[in-house]
C-alpha cells in the first residue's frame, strides 16, 4: 500500500481532505499496484505497474497533467497524453516529468524558468517532449525550479532557473533547454536535485554537489556557493545513494550508514543538534541498516533493511508519522508501520511509503489535498475491508481493482469497474459477488484491467478488458461478466493473468497464453496479438509451474529448470538478451528451481535448498539485494536470508494446493 502524512493544505496527502494528518492514511484509489512514488511541492504522483502516472494535490500551474487547470484534486487521476508506457515519474515544485519505456522524456505544469525543457516558459498542463531528449535518458530528477536527467551515457544535463549556478555550467545563466553539466560527460551514477543545488554521484561512489550553499548544503566546508561541480568533504569513494531536500543533502554508505549536512534548523540532520553542518555528520542510530532516504524541505526519513520507517527534523504538519506535531533531531519510528515499507518519499511537509504489498500510505501535510484518499476526514488508523474479516482463500489484484476467492469457492470484486474487470461496468466501494462465480472456483488471477477464474471443472473464465484478445474468447470486445476461454487444447491445472497477457498450463504439462504479443510474451515465435489459446513453443520439457508477469512469462520445466520470454528491457528474462518471443533459458538455472515468481519487470525464483534469487528491474529495491538500483540486469541476484523462510513456506503452500486439485 502507498501511505502519506503531514500538511494537506492542497489535498497533497490524496485522502480527499485538506485536513494535516499525523499518522498514515490511505490514498484512495492506490491500495495496491504501484511501481513508484514521486512528491512535488504540493502534489503527489504514482506510477502504476501498468505503465501510467497518477496524480493528485496542488493543479494551480498544471503539474497533475490533466489537460486543463483544477485548481487541487484530493485523489489521484490519470495524466493525459502518454502514449507510450511511462518507466519512472519525477515530481518537482510545481512540475513533472516522465520517463518513457522508449528513454524519452516528456514534462509538463509551471515553466517560469523553463524547467520543462521546451525552449520556452510557456506552462503546460499535458506532458510535451524535452528538447533534444526523445530517447537516451536512463534517470530524470526534479527540483524546485530545475531539471536534470541523466543518459545512458553517463552523462548530466540540467535546465531551468540558474541564478545560485545549480544548472552546474559555470555560470549563473538559465537555460530553457537541456545544456551539459561542466566535467560530467561520462561516469554520473545518480543526481540529485534540491531547492538551489544539486549533487552527483559517480560510478566510482565519490561526491560532487553544486550551486547554492549559504546552509553548507555542498558539504565543501565553507559557504561559499559554486556554479560547477566540487568534491564533498571526505565522501571520495564508498556512496551508494544521493538525496537532496530544499537546503540540507544526505548520503548513503556502502555500509549502510548515513551522513547528511547543510541547514539543521529544524533537526533534519539527524544528529541529535539543530546546529548547521557545511560538512557530512552521522545520523544519530544509522551508522548501518539504511538502504535508502528521502528528504523534505525540513525533514528527513530513512528506510530500513528490516522495511521498518524512522523520519526526524521538522514535524509541525505531522510529517515524521509518530503520531505527534513535535519535531525531533533524532530519528524517530513511524507509526503503525513496524516493516514492510518497500519505499519512501517525502514532499515539502509530506510523506509517503509504497509498501511492500504495493500500496501506498501517505501522512502530514494536507493543504493541497495531497493525501489523496477521498474524503474529508483524517484517519489515524487503517481501515479493513468490509465483509472479508475471514473466509477467504486467495486474493488476486488487478490495475485498479481487486478480487478474493471465499472458502467457499465464490469469487468477490471491488475497485474499478469501468471495463469489467470486476465483474460490473460500475465502480465497487466494497466486496460484490461476481456473476456466475458464486462457487465452484479453484483460483483466480488478475491482469492490468481482466480477471479469469480457474473452476474446478476445470475450465478457465475471463472478464475484463479485451482490446489485446486477453479473455481468450475469440473476440476483442470488453465483457463485464465471466465467459469461456475457448480452444484450450488440454484440461488445465493453473491460470496467470499477465499486465495484458494470460497463459494456462494443461494437465500434460504444455503451456497456452493469449492477448497481447507486442513484445513476445505469448511464446510463439511471433509478436502478434492473439484472442484465442496458442501453444508456446520450444520448452525444454514439461513445465510444471508458471507465472505470468508484467509483459513477460516464465516456467519451471520437470528438470526443475526455468525458462522466459517476453519483454527483456529490464532483464527480467536473465538470459542476457533483449527480448524472446519464445522460451530461453535462465542463466545459471538448468536445474535446481522449485518455484518461479515474475512481477511487473522483474523476475524471483524459489531454489530447491531454500535459497531465493531474483533478476530485473530494481529501481524500488525489489531484486532485494539491499541497494536499490536504477535498473539491474542479468543474472540471479541472492535476497537477504530473512526472506528465504516466507518465500519457501509460500511455495510449499501453493505446492500444497496445486495438488490437491490434480
Amino acid at each position: 500500500m502507498f501511505g502519506v502524512g503531514g500538511g494537506n493544505l492542497y489535498g497533497q496527502l490524496g485522502d480527499g481532505t485538506s485536513k494535516n494528518s499525523s499518522r498514515p492514511v490511505n490514498v484512495t484509489g492506490l491500495e495496491s499496484d504501484i511501481e513508484s512514488i514521486a512528491i512535488g511541492g504540493s502534489h503527489a504522483c504514482a506510477l502504476t505497474t501498468l505503465g501510467g502516472i497518477q496524480c493528485w494535490g496542488s493543479d494551480l500551474y498544471g503539474q497533475l497533467g490533466r489537460g486543463i487547470l483544477t485548481g487541487t484534486s484530493g485523489t489521484p487521476a490519470d495524466v493525459i497524453g502518454l502514449t507510450d508506457r511511462v518507466a519512472a515519474v519525477a515530481a518537482g515544485g510545481n512540475h513533472t516529468c516522465a520517463l518513457m519505456t522508449s528513454s524519452g522524456l516528456r514534462c509538463w505544469g509551471s515553466n517560469d524558468y523553463g524547467e520543462l525543457g521546451t525552449g520556452n516558459t510557456v506552462a503546460l498542463a499535458t506532458p510535451t517532449g524535452v528538447i533534444g531528449l526523445a530517447s537516451g535518458v536512463a534517470a530524470v530528477v526534479a527540483g524546485a525550479v530545475v531539471t536534470c536527467a541523466l543518459t545512458n551515457a553517463g552523462a548530466l544535463q540540467c535546465w531551468g532557473q540558474n541564478l545560485a549556478g545549480q544548472l552546474g555550467t559555470g555560470t549563473t545563466s538559465g537555460s530553457f533547454e537541456p545544456i551539459d553539466v561542466t566535467g560530467l560527460a561520462r561516469g554520473v551514477a545518480e543526481v540529485a536535485v534540491g531547492g538551489k543545488h544539486t549533487c552527483a554521484l559517480h560510478t566510482t561512489g565519490a561526491l560532487q554537489c553544486w550551486g547554492y550553499n549559504a546552509e553548507g548544503q555542498l558539504g565543501t566546508g565553507t559557504p561559499s556557493s559554486s556554479p560547477i561541480p566540487v568534491q564533498v568533504t571526505g565522501l571520495t569513494s564508498d556512496i551508494v545513494r544521493v538525496a537532496a531536500g530544499y537546503v540540507h543533502t544526505c548520503a548513503l554508505t556502502t555500509a549502510g550508514g548515513l551522513q547528511c549536512w547543510g541547514q539543521n534548523a529544524y533537526g533534519q540532520l539527524g544528529d541529535g543538534t539543530f546546529k548547521n553542518s557545511s560538512t557530512p555528520v552521522d545520523v544519530t542510530g544509522l551508522a548501518s541498516g539504511v538502504v535508502a532516504v528521502a528528504l523534505g524541505r525540513g525533514h528527513t526519513c530513512a528506510l530500513t533493511t528490516a522495511s521498518g520507517l524512522k523520519c526526524w527534523g521538522d514535524n509541525f504538519s505531522g510529517q515524521l508519522g509518530d503520531g505527534t506535531f513535535r519535531g525531533s533531531s533524532t530519528p524517530v519510528d513511524v507509526m503503525e508501520l513496524g516493516s514492510g515499507v518497500a519505499a519512501v518519499v517525502a514532499g515539502s511537509r509530506h510523506t509517503c511509503v509504497l509498501t511492500t504489498r504495493a500500496g501506498m500510505l501517505c501522512w502530514g501535510n494536507n493543504d493541497n489535498r495531497q493525501l489523496g484518499n477521498g474524503t474529508r476526514t483524517k484517519s489515524p488508523t487503517q481501515i479493513a475491508i468490509d465483509g472479508l474479516a475471514n473466509g477467504v482463500a486467495a486474493v488476486a489484484a488487478g490495475g485498479n481493482h481487486t478480487c478474493a476467492l471465499t472458502t467457499e469457492g465464490g469469487v468477490q470484486c471491488w475497485g474499478s469497474g469501468q471495463l469489467g474487470g470486476m465483474g460490473a461496468l460500475s465502480d465497487g466501494l466494497i466486496p460484490g459477488g461476481v456473476k456466475g462465480l458464486s462457487s465452484g472456483v479453484a483460483d483466480i488471477t488478475g491482469g492490468g484491467v481482466h480477471t479469469c477464474a480457474l473452476t474446478v471443472a476445470p475450465s478457465v473464465q475471463c472478464w475484463g478488458y479485451n482490446t489485446y484478445g486477453e479473455l481468450g474468447d475469440g473476440k476483442t470486445r470488453h465483457r463485464p461478466t465471466p465467459g469461456d476461454v475457448t480452444g484450450l487444447s488440454d484440461a488445465v491445472t493453473a491460470v496467470s493473468a499477465g499486465g495484458n497477457h494470460t497463459c494456462a498450463l494443461t494437465t500434460l504439462g504444455s503451456v497456452q497464453c493469449w492477448g497481447y504479443n507486442g513484445l513476445g510474451q505469448l511464446g510463439d515465435g511471433t509478436t502478434t496479438d492473439r484472442s484465442s489459446p496458442v501453444d508456446v513453443r520450444g520448452l525444454s520439457s514439461r513445465a510444471v509451474e508458471f507465472t505470468a508477469g508484467g509483459d513477460h512469462t516464465c516456467a519451471v520445466n520437470t528438470g526443475g529448470g526455468v525458462e522466459c520470454w517476453g519483454d527483456n528491457r529490464f532483464g527480467q528474462l536473465g538470459d542476457g538478451v533483449s527480448l524472446a518471443d519464445i522460451p530461453a533459458e535462465v542463466i545459471g538455472f538448468s536445474s535446481g528451481v522449485a518455484s518461479v515468481a515474475t512481477g511487473f519487470r522483474h523476475t524471483c525464483v524459489l531454489t530447491t535448498m531454500g535459497g531465493v534469487q531474483c533478476w530485473g528491474n530494481n529501481a524500488s529495491g525489489q531484486l532485494g539485494n539491499g541497494v536499490p538500483l536504477p535498473e539491474a540486469k542479468g543474472w540471479g541476484i541472492r535476497v537477504w536470508p530473512a526472506l528465504f523462510a516466507a518465500l519457501l513456506l509460500y511455495a510449499l503452500a501453493l505446492a500444497v494446493r496445486r495438488r490437491s486439485r490434480r
